[in-house]
């Protein structure tokens, strides 16, 4: 029986196809002796945080060009803390494979996002967590954390790889994290606290703070890595300041920037990339 892989995709279905080509490319390539299939989880609601519907609604008929779709799951829901339906979205996801496969020693689960860029360094972290049996993520360099006086750190959330005979305790590790966040406000302490802008809803800091600590608080803590020699594929852009994978060439139709918006993130990225390229400058010097 040949080993499979199961691409688990969740959240809205941003750069499908810039990412369906991609993927498939280096996966025909490293990973022709696997048995791959995909799996989509899409919401949306009619909330602030998912106004997006009429877009998904138009990607709908790309999935059929995932010649390894397995399943597509698209629920309208209402969404009261987003921050948990993320975490719910990777458990519901997860918990479909249990129902559906038998022999989990020989599937390798990676979750993910239909905009992440799968390159050689992705399926270097794959082989990696197959051999050493670890659930591994790349490496995000997160601040201390603390929860009820328990230090921890956040666990970098776009790209999880999860050998099959840890999907359990991972499913229990999200468990962990939907709990928390459904009991937890956002008043408690954190040596990293966060501005909380959507003070109409109850948010435990971040989808990565929840996994982390999801993570701290079962068995995950010990199976886990997070790989600190993962190379990102894209420099910096207006969307963020720090390397990433993300195609993000539709980003700005799913987080509904008009012309102005636009501007105004080119405008703050570029005096920003300014002002840390003269920050490098002066410390260079002060080394002199």
């Amino acid at each position: 029986m040949n080993k499979k892989i199961i691409i688990c995709f969740t959240g809205e279905p941003r750069a499908f196809l810039k990412g369906l080509k991609a993927r498939e490319k280096i996966l025909d390539n490293r990973c022709s002796n696997f048995d791959i299939q995909t799996r989509y989880y899409i919401t949306f609601g009619t909330n602030s945080f998912s106004e997006n519907s009429s877009l998904i609604m138009k990607t709908i008929k790309d999935f059929e060009k995932d010649k390894k779709l397995r399943s597509l799951i698209i629920e309208r829901i209402n969404i009261k803390n987003i921050i948990s339906q993320l975490i719910k979205q990777k458990l519901n996801i997860l918990k479909e494979i249990i129902n559906d496969e038998n022999e989990l020693e020989n599937i390798t689960i990676i979750l993910t996002r239909t905009d992440w860029f799968f390159s050689d360094n992705c399926i270097n972290l794959l082989f990696k967590a197959i051999k050493s049996n670890k659930v591994i993520t790349p490496f995000g360099a997160f601040p201390l954390e603390v929860y009820k006086g328990i230090e921890y750190k956040a666990v970098f959330d776009q790209f999880m790889i999860i050998p099959g005979n840890l999907l359990n305790e991972t499913i229990e590790s999200l468990k962990k994290s939907l709990m928390i966040s459904r009991n937890q406000n956002s008043s408690h302490s954190s040596k990293n606290r966060k501005l909380n802008l959507h003070k109409d809803i109850n948010v435990f800091d971040s989808q990565e703070n929840l996994l982390g600590i999801g993570f701290f608080l079962t068995n995950l803590k010990n199976n886990h890595i997070a790989e600190k020699n993962f190379t990102f594929s894209f420099k910096p852009d207006i969307y963020g300041l720090s390397r990433h994978n993300l195609i993000r060439n539709d980003a700005h139709k799913w987080m509904n920037l008009t012309p102005y918006d636009i501007i105004k993130k080119l405008f703050n990225w570029y005096f920003i990339y300014i002002f840390v390229r003269k920050l490098k400058k002066f410390f260079k010097l002060l080394k002199i």
